[in-house]
């Protein structure tokens, strides 16, 4: 499969990359990569938040779009809502409208998109 070089676990070597900078600047990143669940080998389309002290956590796109389906499974963790001291986050990926109204409907002060580049 064209993307197996490229996934790799969160926390993984990006997430831990990412992670400096998110303590070093005090702010919050929400990364979008490809996953892979290291007790499964199952690919995921997924977001990792990151904020100053850690890992806050991770998202798996729940509806796959398209061609994600060649690649990815549909998530299994559901629609996360993280309190944070910028309010209580959440993530989306790329087409995901069901998504966002799930999220909406539990009260998020910000929804952070994100998308894998191509």
């Amino acid at each position: 499969m064209e993307i197996a070089p490229f996934v790799e676990p969160i926390p993984g070597e990006t997430t831990e990359r990412f992670q400096m900078l998110a303590s070093r600047y005090h702010c919050y990143i929400a990364l979008g990569l490809p996953e892979v669940d290291p007790s499964t080998n199952v690919y995921y389309n997924s977001v990792a938040l990151l904020g100053p002290q850690g890992l806050v956590g991770k998202y798996r796109k729940l509806h796959s779009y398209m061609s994600e389906p060649r690649w990815a499974r549909d998530g299994d963790l559901g629609i996360p809502v993280w309190e944070t001291e910028l309010g209580r986050l959440s993530v989306l990926i790329c087409m995901e409208p069901m998504a966002a109204r799930l999220a909406a409907l539990r009260d998020v002060d910000v929804l952070l998109p994100c998308q894998l580049e191509r």
